[in-house]
C-alpha cells in the first residue's frame, strides 16, 4: 500500500513523538519542515501545521489553505487562515486555573503572559470572570512580559526576571497564572529575589507542565497539564479522515487539559505552624501505610477535635481531604513515571488495593488508573 505524504510544519518537540507514532501505525511518511523555511513545490497528501513568526511558512499555510490538500492546524494563531485545528481548550485552562489558585487560599490575583496574542486574551477574560464567579471584586492585573522589557534586552535574564517586579506591591496572598511555565520561572525567580514567601504569601502557576522547566527549580512549580498528547492525536485523526474522504473541514476541535500537576509553588497561602508542619511531613513520609486521622492525633498527642481545627484553621480542609490528597498526587507521579503494576502502587500509596485506586480516579478525573497513564505514554 503506497504511503501517505504528510508535511509537518513545526518545531515543537511536544507534539512530534506522537505524531511520529500515529505515522508508523497508519502508513503515513512524514516531511518535516522546522527551520523556518516554506518547502517550494511540495506535492503531498496533507499537512499538520504550527504558526510561527516565518512570513514565508505563513505565506504558505495560507496558500495552501486554498487548495484542495487537507491541513491541520495546531494553535490557535491566525484564525484568518481558514483551515480546522486542534486546539488547546483555553477556556478550560483559565476557569482550571481560577479554580485552583482560589481553592488554595489566594484571594488577590494577576495573570501573566510573555506577549498579547489572542489565545491570551481569550484566556484572561475567562480568568477574570470565573473569578467574579467565586467573589473576587478586585482588578486582575495582566502583566505582558514583552511589554515590560526595555528595548534590546530581550534575551537579558535579570531583565525578564524584573518585567514581572510590579508583583512586590500587589496586595497579598496573591495567585499568578502564568500561560507558560518559562512566565512561570520567571516570576518564581522575581518573588525569590524580592524576598516574597512561596507559596505563603504568592502562589506561582504555569501551564504546560514541562517537567524539566516545573522541577529543576529551588521551588517547584505547579502546572496545568494540556493534554498535548490528545491534542496530537486528535490532528492526525483530522487529517486522516480528510484525507481518506477527500472533503475538507473548518472545525476547530478544543482539547480539555488534564488538570494541574500539583507542585510547591501553590501549596498554599498559608503560614503554617510548626506543628501542621511536623504533621504534614508525617502524613507525606507514612503515605504508604493505612495510618488514620485517629492515629495521627494519638502520634502528635493531640485530640481528633484539634487536630480537625488546626487543618480548618490554617489550610481550610481537613486531616482526611489532605491525607486522600497526598496519596492520590503520588499514585498520579508514579503511573507517570514509571512503569510499576497498578498492585505496586495501590500499596505505595496506601490505597492498599487496586479496586480502591480505580475508585478513586474514577471519581477524580473520570478514567480509571491505566486510561490515565495512556495519556502520559
Amino acid at each position: 500500500m503506497k504511503k501517505k505524504q504528510v508535511l509537518l510544519m513545526m518545531n515543537a518537540r511536544k507534539f512530534l513523538s506522537v505524531i511520529v507514532q500515529y505515522a508508523a501505525q497508519h502508513n503515513w511518511r512524514l516531511t518535516l519542515m522546522n527551520d523556518g523555511i516554506a518547502p517550494r513545490g511540495w506535492k503531498g497528501d496533507g499537512a499538520i501545521v504550527s504558526f510561527s513568526r516565518s512570513e514565508s511558512q505563513m505565506r504558505f499555510i495560507s496558500r495552501f489553505a486554498q487548495t484542495s490538500t487537507p491541513v491541520v492546524g495546531l494553535s490557535y494563531a491566525r484564525p484568518d487562515i481558514e483551515i480546522p485545528r486542534a486546539i488547546v481548550d483555553y477556556s478550560q485552562n483559565a476557569r482550571i486555573a481560577a479554580e485552583h489558585l482560589y481553592s488554595k487560599g489566594y484571594r488577590h490575583f494577576v495573570f501573566c503572559t510573555s506577549e498579547r496574542i489572542k489565545s491570551a486574551e481569550i484566556s484572561y477574560k475567562v480568568f477574570v470572570e470565573h473569578l467574579r464567579m467565586l467573589g473576587v471584586a478586585d482588578d486582575i492585573p495582566w502583566i505582558v512580559r514583552a511589554e515590560t522589557i526595555r528595548k534590546g534586552r530581550e534575551d537579558d535574564w535579570d531583565e525578564n526576571m524584573r518585567a514581572f517586579k510590579s508583583i512586590v506591591k500587589l496586595p497579598k496572598p496573591l495567585g499568578i497564572w502564568c500561560m507558560s511555565d518559562s512566565v512561570a520561572v520567571n516570576v518564581l525567580d522575581c518573588a525569590i529575589a524580592n524576598g516574597i514567601s512561596v507559596p505563603a504569601e504568592v502562589g506561582v502557576l504555569g501551564t504546560n507542565d514541562n517537567i524539566i522547566v516545573c522541577e529543576n527549580q529551588d521551588i517547584t512549580i505547579s502546572s496545568i497539564n494540556p493534554n498535548f498528547r490528545n491534542l496530537a492525536v486528535t490532528a492526525c485523526e483530522m487529517l486522516d479522515k480528510m484525507m481518506e474522504s477527500g472533503e475538507k473541514e473548518n472545525a476547530f476541535t478544543y482539547i480539555p487539559a488534564l488538570g494541574v500537576s500539583e507542585r510547591e509553588s501553590t501549596a498554599g497561602a498559608y503560614e503554617k505552624s510548626p506543628l501542621l508542619k511536623d504533621i504534614l511531613r508525617f502524613m507525606s513520609d507514612n503515605i504508604s501505610s493505612s495510618i488514620t486521622v485517629e492515629e495521627i492525633a494519638v502520634k502528635f498527642s493531640v485530640s481528633v477535635s484539634k487536630l480537625h481545627r488546626l487543618f480548618r484553621d490554617e489550610m481550610n480542609t481537613t486531616p482526611l481531604a489532605e491525607l486522600r490528597s497526598l496519596r492520590f498526587n503520588k499514585a498520579k507521579s508514579l503511573l507517570r513515571t514509571t512503569d510499576f503494576t497498578l498492585d505496586f502502587i495501590a500499596n505505595a500509596t496506601g490505597f492498599l488495593h487496586p479496586p480502591h485506586l480505580v475508585n478513586a480516579f474514577r471519581s477524580s478525573v473520570g478514567l480509571t488508573p491505566a486510561e490515565w497513564r495512556r495519556l502520559w505514554k
